[in-house]
């Protein structure tokens, strides 16, 4: 047996030998679903860890998990190693280049953007809420028991939330009422949204169907005398000289605050939803305070470089996006990092445990900083779908066929085809597996790109999945000359799909 096959055995004998409240709380980081969430605060999380526990310490995801979690605790101990043998001559030749990139790194601070992150509330739920009245006070989940997609607050407050398994989210509220996901309807609502988004910034990028970025930098340029008696009326300014104020750190703040109330209204008055909003000087830093006064608020970070410091060295690293459950253990087990202050102050050791893109990120995020760069071309599309166990080949066929014609949709939109098409699964085991083709030509059509996508399925056959995507790469601009037209917009086009390519 390998030494690192018999470290894997070892973790897990260990983790079976401590108490069943101990061995949840061990486990309980392993889930993304046990992080918290708006709306879960006074959630009882001891109870939340013991029930997931429960109800999945059989489960062939557990044993993943379990897994993931060793090798996850050998790469601490073996960066633990690694520091031991660092001399303090070495830590402090690595502090001192950490220092010279720090310098480079304030060297393009920009304070000068007024960056805006949206993000609706409880989005799908919300949705179905509207819609339904007699969804409104009960606890809700979209999805089912397989798997949530989302959760109304009355349903967080017993810790059931989005990514968790329905039947854990029923075992922790028996009472919980779901329905299904309808990814039309919430386009449809997403659409009205964006058009709102569009007012004040044309070029906005879309997150997701419920979250999005705004720069107002040039809106508030060209219309703070709109704002400005409002925005001095809330923070009582005294200032005499208003275009000057509104050209300040404070002012310019305080403008962006009125804007983005009134964007928040118009939202509101479109779709009969809310949306939350974080305000700073960078999108990083605009999605963290998107989630300070959820729901339906809004936090603006002032535009100085003190306060920005301030903020993420007492903020804990988990609220960073970009560090998840796996590089949240790895920070606090081998360094003791909980926050971004931490982050900085052990600058150094990262250095030396990580690559340099990675340490170089770290360092980044330190400071509040983030590198403003044009918007770059997209390198490739793709779509996911979770669902409940599916086995039967024209099941996962049909499924298959869905998600083509939503990416097609996606590169039609683009204007974009792909000369690669990549066929992504998770089966019973939890195990994501990819398989790609290289194609001669680019394709965008859903039977094109369905045609490939389920030649690569039947290949694996039989299958039980759980999880299905199809992405598009190696895009190029599409001709749309006479010998290669847009894509058709045929009758019935799903029957005629699986028809075509129904094996004989």
């Amino acid at each position: 047996m390998s030494s690192a096959k018999s470290d894997l055995d070892q973790h897990a004998r260990s983790i079976e030998e401590l108490s069943s409240e101990a061995e949840a709380a061990a486990t309980s980081a392993m889930f993304v679903f046990t992080a918290d969430k708006a709306g879960m605060k006074g959630v009882d999380k001891q109870h939340v860890q013991e029930v997931v526990h429960k109800m999945s310490k059989d489960s062939s995801f557990f044993q993943k998990s379990l897994r993931d979690n060793a090798k996850v605790e050998q790469r601490v101990a073996a960066m633990r190693e690694k520091l031991a043998c660092l001399t303090g001559s070495q830590l402090q030749r690595l502090q001192q280049e950490a220092d010279a990139r720090v310098a480079q790194l304030e060297a393009t601070r920009d304070l000068s953007r007024t960056i805006v992150v949206v993000d609706m509330d409880m989005f799908y739920a919300a949705v179905e809420m509207r819609d339904d009245p007699k969804l409104r006070d009960v606890p809700l989940a979209v999805g089912g028991l397989g798997m949530i997609s989302t959760t109304n607050y009355a349903a967080r407050q017993f810790g059931v939330r989005a990514a968790m398994p329905g039947f854990i989210g029923k075992e922790l509220c028996p009472d919980l009422h779901f329905v299904p996901v309808n990814m039309k309807k919430y386009a449809g609502v997403a659409a009205e949204i964006r058009a709102v988004f569009a007012e004040y910034d044309p070029d906005f990028e879309a997150f997701s169907l419920d979250e999005a970025c705004l720069d107002l930098t040039d809106y508030i340029a060209e219309n703070w005398q709109k704002y400005i008696s409002d925005a001095m009326d809330e923070i009582e300014s005294k200032e005499s000289d208003k275009e000057e104020w509104a050209s300040t750190a404070s002012g310019r703040a305080a403008i962006a605050a009125v804007v983005v109330r009134e964007l928040r209204k118009k939202v509101f008055d479109c779709t009969q939803l809310t949306a939350s909003a974080g305000i700073a000087v960078n999108s990083m830093l605009a999605k963290i305070c998107s989630d300070m006064n959820k729901p339906n608020g809004q936090y603006v970070l002032p535009f100085s470089r003190e306060r920005v410091m301030t903020f993420i060295r007492e903020l804990p690293v988990r609220k960073i996006g970009g560090i998840g459950k796996v590089m949240e253990k790895t920070l606090n087990e081998a360094l003791d990092v909980q926050t971004g202050g931490d982050l900085f102050d052990q600058r150094g050791k990262i250095a030396h445990l990580f690559s340099g893109k990675t340490a170089m990120w770290l360092l980044q995020t330190s400071l509040g900083v983030q590198e403003r760069r044009e918007k770059q071309e997209r390198k490739s599309f793709s779509r996911e779908r979770t669902f409940k166990r599916l086995s039967d080949p024209k099941q996962l066929e049909e499924k298959c066929l869905e998600i083509c014609e939503m990416l097609a949709k996606d590169l039609e939109k683009a204007n974009k085809a792909a000369k690669n098409v990549t066929f992504v699964f998770k089966d019973t085991d939890f195990a994501r597996c990819s398989r790609s083709m290289s194609l001669a030509s680019a394709v965008y059509t859903v039977d094109d790109l369905f045609s490939n996508a389920v030649e690569l399925l039947r290949r694996e056959l039989p299958l039980t999945l759980r999880l299905m995507g199809v992405r598009a790469a190696s895009l190029v601009s599409r001709c749309t000359s006479p010998d290669n037209p847009s894509q058709p917009n045929t009758v019935n086009k799903r029957q005629v799909a699986i028809n075509k390519f129904a094996v004989l």
